[in-house]
């Protein structure tokens, strides 16, 4: 029996896998990314993983474990330690973006580009890893829910400060009242809860899609992700990529999936789309 793990920023994904790959129970708990609160985040990934020994007809051989924020936070080392000794077998930890990767791959070369609350992009030449961004959303995250939620706040903001709007984004304006009546709960929701909330808010750019504000927002976002690509990619030189797309922002928005893709045509590469596998898999390949 195996244990393959999706943590992030949002949440936690665990599944237990029997010796054919068969899928024999998932559970899902909090978040799982140290960086946010690294107590939390482990306290969640244990819970999702006595959850799933409870129902495991024999021993584990293995528990692989992707969580955002584990490498870039230097925790790799930490958490395996701490979850080996928790459960007595084999602890594999990365990035959930290095096991998303394996799993949608098949443990070989290729790209993924991750934009749901956070954002990132791990290319995988010739067996070597290349990364950009995965930072989190203080230092990075571009291009994410989080980025356009916070984007869509700002002008809130400037609304309450009787300070110029962006172009058309007083339509917005309405509608994020009914949200956030005053300054203090904007503050509050940005700096007191979860980032999950503020990346919520990213659905008004579908609701709002028709406003040249939000058609103007969508192209940056579009930017700042195909901009993940390239620079990940000028190392190698190649201009053939197979990607995999993952998460809300470039999965179900069309606009920013269409600008992106453009993006990278335009620069001259040719783009072939990958379907992505859930990053639990990831633990059948390693």
């Amino acid at each position: 029996m195996k244990i393959g793990i999706d943590a992030g920023g949002t949440k936690t994904t665990a599944q237990l896998f029997n010796s054919d790959g068969n899928i024999i129970k998932t559970v899902k708990t909090g978040f799982g990314n140290p960086l946010i609160n690294y107590r939390e985040a482990l306290n969640n990934i244990e819970e999702a993983i006595d959850n799933l020994i409870d129902a495991s007809p024999s021993p584990l051989k293995k528990i692989a474990i992707g969580s955002a924020g584990a490498e870039s936070g230097g925790y790799v080392e930490e958490m395996t330690h701490y979850f080996e000794k928790k459960f007595q077998t084999s602890v594999i930890v990365m990035s959930d973006l290095s096991l998303s990767h394996i799993a949608t791959f098949n443990n070989k070369d290729g790209i993924l580009l991750i934009a749901g609350t956070g954002s990132s992009c791990l290319y995988r030449k010739n067996g070597q890893f290349y990364q950009k961004g995965g930072w989190g959303h203080i230092l990075g995250d571009e291009g994410s829910a989080y980025w356009l939620g916070l984007q869509l706040l700002k002008q809130l903001m400037a609304y309450f400060d009787q300070s110029p709007l962006l172009k058309d984004a007083d339509i917005l304006i309405p509608e994020l009242l009914k949200l956030f009546p005053s300054k203090k709960e904007v503050i509050e929701l940005v700096y007191r809860k979860p980032k999950a909330y503020v990346a919520e808010i990213a659905q008004l750019t579908e609701d709002f899609k028709q406003a040249e504000f939000i058609q103007d927002l969508n192209k940056e976002c579009a930017n700042h992700l195909a901009n993940l690509v390239l620079s990940s990619t000028e190392t190698t030189g190649e201009k053939v990529l197979s990607i995999a797309l993952e998460g809300s922002v470039i999965t179900k928005n069309k606009a920013i999936q269409t600008h992106f893709l453009k993006n990278l045509t335009d620069t001259g590469y040719t783009v072939n789309l990958i379907t992505t596998s859930s990053g639990t898999n990831g633990v059948l390949y390693i």
